[in-house]
């Protein structure tokens, strides 16, 4: 009696999907291996794609947490690989073991704050994501914490993470399985551009990579509840 394999490892690599990529805009056939140019310039077009892609929202497999533990007065914390977006911010005390949500506000927002100077349990906190010339994101806090915050309360950052670069032949995609079909179609998509594809099959390929991109983005948003309440309306 046939059995199923009873794993579920499969993976593939930056070269297997530059290879498919190919294949599918017809640059190369099946069996071919592609020129150490095709592989450099592909490599380029595939990390232009993945790093285009964190601006699709919060996958739920993208949100992760990042711990910054308090230091008496200090407001504003660098966090290496941090965040692309803050989504949720906590408190965590450890002797009262609760949690306590920080709002989250604009840079206005803390610049029209009174003084930096006050000192507490901090409340707010504005977040300054990485930039082009460095990899470290930014959290400020207000108010800035004192002796009793520094040593029992530690904040808790929810946020996306940034999606890690294609450096070498045999890095694995930083995606989940169902997200390599939308990883070889996006870069054939990209890649039919430069190989001088006809418009017919262009559209074509771009059709499929779409349907690839929204299949994987619909299957990783969070389930929960959803809950309605009725807005209080009095007449006279």
């Amino acid at each position: 009696m046939a059995t199923t394999s009873g794993s579920y490892d499969i993976s593939t690599s930056r070269d297997g999907i530059i290879a498919r990529a190919l294949r599918i805009v017809g640059a190369i056939g099946q069996g071919e291996t592609p020129s150490a140019t095709a592989i450099t310039e592909s490599s380029e077009a595939l990390n232009d794609l993945v790093k285009e892609w964190e601006s699709d929202g919060m996958p739920l497999w993208a949100i992760s947490t990042w711990i910054i533990p308090l230091v008496t007065n200090v407001v504003q914390y660098s966090i290496a690989n941090g965040p692309l977006k803050v989504i949720q911010a906590w408190g965590r005390n450890s002797d009262s073991n609760t949690d306590s949500p920080l709002v989250r506000i604009t840079r206005m927002q803390y610049q029209m704050l009174g003084s930096k100077a006050s000192t507490g349990t901090p409340s707010q906190l504005w977040y300054d994501p990485p930039g082009n010339s460095t990899k470290a994101g930014t959290a400020t806090i207000f108010t800035a914490p004192d002796s009793n915050a520094a040593s029992n309360v530690t904040i808790y950052l929810a946020g996306q993470k940034p999606f890690e670069d294609f450096d070498a032949a045999t890095d694995v995609p930083d995606f989940p399985s169902y997200w390599f079909n939308a990883l070889k179609w996006g870069l054939a998509d990209q890649l039919s551009y430069e190989y001088g594809i006809g418009l017919s099959e262009r559209a074509m390929i771009s059709k499929k990579a779409d349907l690839h991109k929204y299949n994987a983005l619909s299957f990783g948003t969070e389930e929960g509840s959803l809950l309605l309440q009725p807005t209080p309306k009095f007449t006279t």
